[in-house]
């Protein structure tokens, strides 16, 4: 895993600095047969330095100061708006919900301080049932009852542990104290345990909820940040023979315990959910450390009747009804015990011609898993139809599964849009990054022609193209860029153009110094010491002047816009929202700070005559490049405008197949449907249930 925020690629640095050696030369020989002017191989060398001083000032820049409040309050509003949205989507939108019930579990060696007796989800508005449930405590009120605030919630598969989770942090945010803690919901899966917790943190608040990486690590290693950690059961295949029972030694959970009972010296406040099975299958000398344990209670059979009573009043679901009212240890109660079974059951037997009696005749618990999961998904596409078969969406959610299954390209239970690249086939998608991006640079060509004599400016071009193309098979992705147009026409915003302006013209200056000293001194010392040729140096330098502050405007105004209008502390409602924001916002730095630098160069060096085409030709060369070679604007973080999106796009080409075109629109879709569900700005499976049985199963059971 790369740390935060990325790194450019070594590979296409060197093949960088190759085409600055072969760019100077072959100016060199051109200069010394009479091709070129003195100002045209100045300028060409003046060009090259200064992109690589401004690809080393925005390494070096952007070091400040982080108002960690902001971030916080800000991250506190995303984390409550996501888990609030969730909770309505893990409920159905119903109102109703089943009040689940939990027992403490004594743990191993563990000094810890918690409630001897049972609790509940939460505490009704108006008190009903027997008398003693009027003293459990809510989720809350348990939470906070127990020293050191390190939580264990187990139970079994469906039982209820995402809904409890979810409760608790909703619970913990709307108690907040200003500039306590905020909880973070993150899947363990995603984690390679080779890689410290604090930056595998860092990396799901930057991707995620949007942090910048220096916001992240700052909230981290200030105790900021609650993390809410599920998938530990996700981590290792089962074991051989075992069913779904991992071995005790499963490697991956057992070093994902390692890491937490060390992370912030074994005491850092945290919330860990696991399923009971997978949970007790492990050395107690190996669970988490001084950590208080519940575990989640089946679902009594008086609840599940008055769960599927509250929301089913026609007649065809009597023979059920009275089974499990009169058989409360039958096949069919004890597997409808959780609420995700019971969600399940209310779902598939929704309309009206549907026959739920037909439950009745399966004999295991299996069984009925397997004939609910068959039915669920034509179901669920009938009540929320998406605009394709029932056929089409299971074969494109299998897909998905797999990639996120153990072994697959996504391996880790998260489906992050800018980041489902790998999934159609690392190479070709990089390899089609590369041509998209070596084609929008070349469409400067027909430009290229007003010039008088064009073959350099034509070689320039080509040049760009392969280096950017070679610089887009290296490049990392990157996080996408909001856009908020409405901030120019606020004060903070123009003064955040206004400070990105003279920013990018101070770094510009700088490398316009720097390439009028390396053109001055090479010239002057190689053409005239040397090669005993008349050289201008005035013209030499002017020239590389000329391309030094080019390069500033570009960087200035690049600066600028991302100062202005991105947004990269407010995430959108959608993540694919994101996606298309990244694009317009790519299109608009690159397009208006590459025409600028290069009219800025054209006219300076070549006057209004050939000035004109040769800047628009090179500016458009530069703006079609710039995201992909110069990187994150400097001072401004490290977002890339447009890389994200342009990656996704090529992803998108590569998964014609296998996917939809309009990815984003199916997954929210998914979402609102209740298949997926939303964590921050990552799409996860509602249930693993679900995940595992899309995984298995390529084509649907029951065709459409």
């Amino acid at each position: 895993m790369a740390g935060i925020g990325g790194h450019q690629g070594r590979a296409w640095r060197v093949a960088w600095a190759l085409a600055l050696v072969l760019c100077v030369g072959w100016a060199s020989i051109q200069f010394a047969r009479g091709g070129l002017e003195a100002g045209d191989a100045a300028s060409v060398a003046g060009l090259v330095v200064t992109m690589l001083g401004l690809e080393w000032l925005s390494l070096s820049a952007g070091r400040g100061s982080v108002d960690v409040q902001r971030w916080l309050k800000q991250l506190a509003l995303d984390v409550h708006r996501t888990e609030k949205a969730q909770w309505w989507r893990l409920l159905g939108n119903d109102s109703k919900q089943i009040n689940l019930r939990y027992q403490p579990i004594d743990g191993f060696r563990q000094a810890v301080d918690t409630p001897t007796g049972p609790g509940r989800l939460y505490v009704p508005e108006t008190q009903a049932g027997p008398a003693p449930d009027t003293d459990l405590p809510d989720i809350l009120t348990y939470y906070h009852r127990t020293r050191p605030k390190r939580f264990v919630v187990t139970g079994a598969a469906g039982a209820g542990k995402t809904v409890l989770a979810v409760r608790l942090m909703l619970d913990l945010l709307e108690n907040r104290d200003e500039g306590g803690p905020v909880p973070v919901r993150v899947s363990l899966s995603a984690w390679d345990t080779e890689v410290a917790f604090e930056e595998f943190l860092a990396e799901h608040l930057v991707h995620a909820h949007r942090c910048s990486p220096k916001a992240a690590t700052e909230l981290i290693s200030g105790g900021l940040i609650l993390p809410v950690l599920d998938g530990l059961d996700e981590m290792d295949p089962a074991q051989p023979g075992g069913g779904h029972v991992p071995d005790p030694a499963a490697e991956r959970a057992l070093a994902v315990l390692e890491r937490l009972n060390t992370y912030q010296h074994g005491a850092a406040p945290l919330i860990l959910t696991c399923r009971r099975t997978h949970y007790e299958a492990l050395h107690p000398e190996k669970r988490l450390w001084e950590a208080s344990r519940i575990n989640i209670e089946p679902v009594s059979a008086d609840q599940a009747l008055t769960y599927l009573k509250a929301r089913r009043h026609s007649p065809r679901w009597h023979r059920v009804l009275d089974h499990l009212e009169t058989q409360p240890r039958g096949v069919l109660t004890r597997t409808l015990s959780t609420p995700w079974r019971l969600a399940l059951t209310a779902t598939v037997y929704a309309p009206p011609e549907s026959d739920p009696s037909e439950l009745l005749d399966l004999s295991t618990p299996d069984a009925v898993d397997r004939h609910l999961l068959a039915r669920y998904l034509p179901t669920v596409v009938e009540q929320f139809p998406p605009g394709a078969t029932a056929d089409d969406v299971h074969r494109w959610l299998h897909h998905l599964a797999r990639a996120v299954e153990p072994g697959g390209s996504l391996a880790g239970g998260q489906l992050l849009l800018h980041r489902m690249w790998p999934m159609g086939g690392r190479w070709r998608v990089c390899a089609v990054d590369a041509l998209l991006t070596g084609t929008l640079t070349l469409l400067s060509l027909p430009l290229c022609l007003a010039v008088p004599s064009p073959e350099a400016l034509v070689l320039l071009v080509g040049g760009f193209a392969l280096l950017a193309g070679g610089a887009a098979w290296e490049a990392p992705a990157g996080t996408p860029t909001r856009v908020h147009w409405p901030r120019l026409r606020t004060l903070r915003g123009q003064v955040s153009f206004a400070v990105g302006l003279a920013r990018g013209l101070w770094y510009g200056l700088w490398g316009a110094l720097m390439a009028a000293a390396f053109t001055g001194f090479t010239f002057w010392f190689v053409a005239r010491k040397w090669l005993e040729l008349r050289v201008d140096i005035g013209d030499a330098i002017l020239g590389s002047l000329a391309f030094g502050l080019a390069g500033g405007l570009t960087t200035g105004i690049a600066a600028a816009f991302q100062g202005a209008i991105s947004d990269e502390a407010t995430p959108a409602d959608e993540p694919s929202q994101t996606i298309r924001e990244d694009m317009a916002f790519g299109l608009t730095v690159s397009a208006g700070s590459g025409l600028a630098g290069g009219l800025v160069a054209g006219l300076t060096t070549l006057g209004i005559e050939g000035g004109l085409a040769y800047g628009l030709a090179g500016g458009l060369t530069l703006a079609a490049a710039w995201t992909t070679l110069v990187g994150p604007v400097p001072g401004m973080g490290q977002s890339t405008p447009g890389r994200t999106s342009l990656r996704y796009l090529a992803f998108l080409l590569c998964s014609r197949r296998r996917l939809p075109w309009r990815l984003g629109r199916f997954m929210e879709w998914a979402c609102e449907a209740g298949l997926l569900r939303l964590s921050g700005a990552a799409y996860q499976f509602r249930h693993r249930e679900l995940q595992k049985w899309l995984a298995e199963h390529p084509e649907p059971v029951i065709r459409s």
